[in-house]
Order: C-alpha cells, then sequence, then structure tokens
C-alpha cells in the first residue's frame, strides 16, 4: 500500500520542479518565436516585395508594350498593376 507521505513528498517535488521546467520550456519557446520572427523579417517580406516589383513590372510591359492595340492585354495590364500596387500596401 502507498503510503500518504510519499504522495506527498512526490506532489511537493512535482510542485516545485513545475516552475524550472516551465522556465526552461519559456526560454526554447522565447527562442523558437524570435528566430521565426527573424526568418519573417530578414527573408520573407524581402522575398514577397521583390515577387510583388515582378508583377509590377510586368503589369506595366502588359499594359504599354503588348497593349499598344489589344485592349483586352491593357486592361490585364492595368489590372497587374493596381493588384501589385494593393499588395505593397
Amino acid at each position: 500500500m502507498i503510503n500518504l507521505s510519499k504522495i506527498a513528498v512526490i506532489a511537493l517535488l512535482t510542485l516545485f520542479s513545475i516552475p524550472a521546467s516551465a522556465q526552461i520550456v519559456g526560454g526554447e519557446l522565447e527562442t523558437l518565436l524570435v528566430n521565426i520572427l527573424i526568418f519573417v523579417n530578414n527573408v520573407l517580406i524581402p522575398f514577397i516585395i521583390g515577387i510583388g516589383f515582378l508583377f509590377f513590372v510586368w503589369g506595366i510591359f502588359l499594359y504599354f508594350i503588348l497593349g499598344g492595340a489589344d485592349e483586352e492585354k491593357r486592361a490585364q495590364g492595368r489590372s497587374l498593376v493596381v493588384h501589385a500596387t494593393l499588395g505593397f500596401v
């Protein structure tokens, strides 16, 4: 049969070890979140802005070069420029 004092000792040890384990996990979680934010700021956002710039330039190309006589290409180019500008914002 399990002694009540053994349960109390196990409960106290568990209660005292929870803050230490939470601090360790919190530190690792904080490091993970900081690394994710660094990746987003240094890699992901410049990549998305670069793709938006390419869409903007392609829309200008469609509007002015390919859409000189073709009204459908001009509308497609105008739409791409507008969407790329909204994407920047």
